[in-house]
């Protein structure tokens, strides 16, 4: 029941994006821009799980992880703006679908749908991070080196869904076509990568069971 759940709950928050490109005007960029910021904010909050995971030391030896919990958000952060000049060229300025003026509105949070989402995807990750990690004393059960700095299924993702999704937005002609196909590749390949990352985290979450 709980891994229907699971995955009930992981397709709806993934649908998010789609939702915004079907009934919110929403482009392509902002679909992947919206990716870019929710897989910066899971990194976020993965540095505070590294920052308190506790395993394989007594109570009398828990410390803060300072220094591995650094290393990895500032690895994301560099990967992320790689990313994030692709994002901007290939889909942003030279897709199909896209327009500068509403890449930027959207880049400056002047969308309210957009900024709404963030605000919601943020509530979601403090809730998994204070109930789920805090209150079920997973950070006892969790290494600091179970968390993967370059390479986990998000991070795959990344890279699938920007060429994929750069070629159909720049090379097939039609603009409405081009915005169903790049967004049903995208829904899909979202949600098959996201279920990926939370079976990972779930089994980095429980090496003592």
């Amino acid at each position: 029941m709980r891994k229907f759940n699971s995955i009930y709950s992981i397709f709806l928050f993934n649908m998010i994006p789609v939702a915004g490109v079907l009934w919110f005007n929403w482009r392509v960029f902002d679909m992947f821009w919206f990716f870019w910021l929710e897989t910066l904010v899971i990194s976020f909050f993965d540095s505070i799980k590294i920052l308190f995971s506790q395993y394989g030391r007594t109570e009398s030896e828990h410390r803060l992880n300072y220094r591995a919990a650094i290393k990895f958000f500032i690895i994301r952060f560099i990967i992320f703006w790689f990313y994030l000049i692709f994002l901007v060229v290939f889909i942003g300025i030279m897709g199909k679908t896209s327009k500068g003026s509403d890449m930027f509105r959207t880049l400056l949070f002047q969308d309210l749908v957009f900024n709404l989402s963030i605000l919601l995807l943020i509530i979601v990750q403090v809730n998994h991070l204070v109930k789920d990690f805090f209150m079920e004393k997973k950070h006892l059960q969790t290494a600091a080196d179970s968390f993967s700095a370059v390479f986990d299924s998000r991070q795959i993702f990344m890279h699938i869904a920007i060429i994929v999704c750069a070629f159909l937005n720049m090379f097939l002609s039609d603009e409405t076509f081009v915005k169903f196909s790049v967004t049903l590749v995208f829904c899909l390949l979202k949600f098959f990568f996201s279920y990926k990352y939370h079976q990972r985290e779930e089994g980095s979450l429980m090496h003592s069971n």
